[in-house]
């Protein structure tokens, strides 16, 4: 089980390291600029297989949903730490279980179909 307690300003001091912001800075910079390449490669490709606009509406709302239900599994890692591996870890572990197929699966997937939806979704 894990316990809390209010750190003094030392301990603040000593955990604390200045690299920090700049490491969560260039984190946040990389997903954004992944999410932003992720969505250009489905609409470049949508629009090279002729799906219809409505459809890539539809498809472009479908993927939004992983965005929000991601909120659950931060919630869980904030409070259920697993064993001695810690809090983020074993979360940022799976989702790369998950992100690698997702990935392998679009490169063979060369036309449009609910197949190619999961893949982006995973």
């Amino acid at each position: 089980m894990a316990r809390s307690a209010i750190m003094s300003e030392e301990q603040k001091t000593q955990e604390w390291r200045d690299s920090y912001l700049w490491i969560v800075g260039l984190s946040y910079f990389f997903q954004g600029f992944f999410f932003l390449g992720t969505r250009i490669y489905v609409l470049a490709m949508m629009a090279n297989w002729g799906v219809l606009t409505d459809t890539q509406a539809t498809v472009f709302a479908i993927l939004g949903l992983p965005g929000y239900l991601k909120i659950f599994p931060g919630l869980l890692s904030d409070r259920v730490p697993v064993g001695r591996l810690g809090r983020r870890r074993p979360y940022i572990f799976l989702g790369g279980l998950f992100f690698i197929p997702g990935y392998l699966l679009l490169i063979e997937i060369q036309e449009f179909g609910m197949s190619w939806v999961a893949a982006i979704m995973l």
